[in-house]
């Protein structure tokens, strides 16, 4: 579940940035950042849960939130 939600969320980032982003949208910023937010906390804060603080995917999550964070702050 947690990679059909990764893929989703990919191919609707792709197409918010290629398209809306790219021309200057001022709601595609904040589109980008709810998307994100919505979907990987929830997933973290699962991952975490079941798996542990050991666990890779609950870091690997973790890794992605940080990115976007600096890529959201960067864009704006």
């Amino acid at each position: 579940m947690v990679g059909a939600l990764a893929l989703s969320m990919g191919i609707g980032f792709v197409m918010i940035i290629r398209y809306q982003f790219s021309r200057g949208d001022t709601y595609a910023w904040w589109i980008i950042l709810v998307m994100s937010l919505v979907a990987f906390v929830p997933i973290t804060a699962v991952s975490f849960s079941i798996g542990g603080v050991r666990s890779p995917p609950g870091w690997i999550i973790a890794v992605c939130i940080l990115t976007m964070i600096v890529a959201m702050a960067i864009s704006f």
